[in-house]
């Protein structure tokens, strides 16, 4: 028997059709330099739209750099009666010194960019509006292998004072080295006004010595007060607020309401950085009807907290900062290593853990189509051209890359890439 019902009973039946929604997935992102290239074609981290098989435009990106390479590597993937693929081209600037380490951490720097500009891997997310495009298969060929000394711990040596209960509060890194992409972290404030929980959002990268670390202050309060003048029409136990939100209580008045004493009701609060209220400080408001008093009144900074960090060898930057920007595009990224030797793989692979990331075993040999050496090339786009295929032989992105062929290579790396994932939003 069923459940007694009064009244009347609406039981929706989930069987309704529904549109499907189609989205291309399969639009190709690569960034890169191309020191060479035609910059009124392919301006600085400005998203272009290229067909691959367009060589007006893939010509201009000229030689220098992997933003052509990869685009013949997409193309010797394309299967059957499928004659180009859609790419999104960002170029941004190499690095400029003479050292070539620092040169190179310049350049991987630029291809981080910035997410206040939309520069680097962040202009991928200008191109829905500039093109009407979204590219959800990215690769950063050749700048996704080096791994960086980011910030590892951060110890709390003391946790200062003043701070306000689940307030979050920015630390500052400076230091490190010359050419140290500073770490991002925050910690939020305890009931006891000091500073605890913290935050490592961005680890930083390129550190050469750890870098300082330093909390900011909650801010300045009053620690002293002189009463100045007395004003008149106060009386005893009148709360009289001053400038900065700090306030006394009156103790002693003379026979015209004058105040001679008062003590800190409260001490309030001003910026760190902000400059102290004038003395005298003026009555602004009083709970009674007196008026005119003037104090002197003393400000002190509260302590800040302060923290050390230690820095250790940790991730690469693009592969880093790509996370953020994948999950905003719904896309994946084919990132690979050095593909020197199987430990410096697994050190890197160790420093992976993202499901937008798609890690390889990287580099293959090619032939270079203007010296006709052999060569060695980044295997990503070859291996987002094997992707682009797979979507259009199956329809859809949701079947492995893993087991197909590369064509257009000599032979692969060192060691064979390693690829068994399938795509999902």
């Amino acid at each position: 028997m069923g459940d007694p019902v009064f009244g009347v009973v609406i039981r929706p039946v989930d069987e309704e059709s529904r549109p499907i929604i189609g989205a291309d997935l399969s639009t190709i992102g690569i960034i890169g330099p191309a020191a060479d290239a035609d910059a009124s074609v392919y301006p600085l981290d400005t998203p272009v739209l290229v067909y691959s098989n367009d060589t007006t435009k893939t010509k201009k990106l000229g030689t220098k750099g992997y933003l052509a390479d990869g685009i013949t590597g997409i193309n010797d993937q394309l299967g059957e009666m499928q004659f180009a693929a859609r790419v999104v081209v960002v170029r941004t600037a190499d690095g400029v010194d003479v050292d070539p380490a620092i040169k190179l951490q310049k350049t991987i720097n630029n291809i981080v960019g910035s997410s206040l500009d939309n520069t680097g891997i962040h202009a991928f997310l200008k191109s829905v509006g500039m093109l009407g495009v979204t590219p959800r298969l990215i690769c950063a060929p050749g700048y996704t292998g080096q791994l960086a000394n980011s910030v590892n711990t951060l110890e709390l040596e003391s946790g200062g004072e003043g701070y306000v209960e689940g307030q979050v509060y920015p630390l500052t890194f400076s230091g490190g080295g010359g050419n140290a992409v500073q770490a991002v972290a925050t910690a939020t404030g305890q009931a006891d006004g000091t500073l605890g929980e913290v935050i490592l959002s961005q680890p930083g990268a390129w550190y050469s010595t750890p870098p300082d670390v330093v909390a900011p202050s909650a801010g300045k309060r009053v620690t002293a007060v002189e009463v100045e003048g007395g004003g008149s029409g106060y009386a005893v136990n009148d709360i009289v607020t001053l400038p900065g939100g700090a306030s006394v209580a009156v103790t002693t008045i003379d026979n015209a309401g004058a105040i001679t004493a008062a003590v800190l009701a409260s001490p309030g609060l001003i910026a760190a950085d902000a400059a102290a209220p004038a003395n005298p400080a003026r009555d602004v408001s009083s709970t009674g009807s007196g008026h005119g008093a003037t104090f002197e009144l003393t400000w002190t900074a509260y302590v800040a907290a302060t923290y050390t960090a230690t820095v250790a060898q940790g991730a690469n930057p693009v592969c880093v900062a790509l996370n953020s920007v994948l999950d905003q595009l719904l896309g994946h990224a084919v990132v690979e290593s050095k593909g020197v030797s199987q430990v410096d793989d697994e050190n890197w692979r160790e420093t992976i853990s993202s499901k937008r990331l798609i890690p390889i075993s990287g580099g293959c040999k090619v032939l270079d189509p203007v010296t006709s050496d052999v060569v060695y090339r980044p295997l990503a786009p070859r291996i987002i051209g094997v992707g682009v295929r797979r979507d259009q032989e199956k329809g859809a992105p949701f079947h492995s890359w893993a087991n197909q062929p590369i064509q257009g290579r000599r032979r692969t790396g060192p060691r064979h890439y390693l690829c068994a994932h399938r795509r999902r939003q």
